[in-house]
């Protein structure tokens, strides 16, 4: 059936294709930025002499509680690209030659897997490491 899309259907699969593309990466730098400042406000509150343990630890609490979603978030949202670019390459054979030639790279690892998988491990992993040794 998607083999024989108007050249419009295709251009708004193209489009749709686009918008997922961007909200991936809107989403990591919303991310991003927001565990860097939640980081931030726990250095803060660490240097001080007279600040809370308890208000600390509920920091820190947050910042994985909200790095575990944001993981979940971001590999759902890998997903949803990966199915519609299978989508895409059924039908627009420009996509179609590039993901092929892209194969033959001496890459191993897709930088979209790195920034889905890997990033929100780590920023877990430092969340962890400060509530160990709060």
């Amino acid at each position: 059936m998607s083999e024989h899309l108007e050249p419009e259907q295709i251009s708004r699969l193209w489009e749709h294709h686009l918008h997922l593309d961007n909200n991936f990466y809107n989403r990591l730098n919303f991310f991003l930025v927001f565990e860097s400042v939640l980081l931030g406000v726990v250095g803060l509150l660490y240097s001080k002499p007279n600040s809370s343990e308890l208000v600390l630890k509920l920091i820190v609490l947050l910042g994985f509680s909200l790095t575990v979603i944001w993981g979940y978030v971001q590999a759902r949202q890998k997903y949803l690209l990966d199915d519609l670019k299978e989508q895409v390459k059924a039908v627009v054979p420009e996509y179609r030659m590039t993901l092929e030639r892209r194969k033959l790279s001496r890459w191993p690892v897709s930088s979209v897997w790195l920034l889905t998988y890997i990033v929100p491990a780590l920023v877990a992993l430092v969340w962890l490491v400060f509530l160990i040794f709060l």
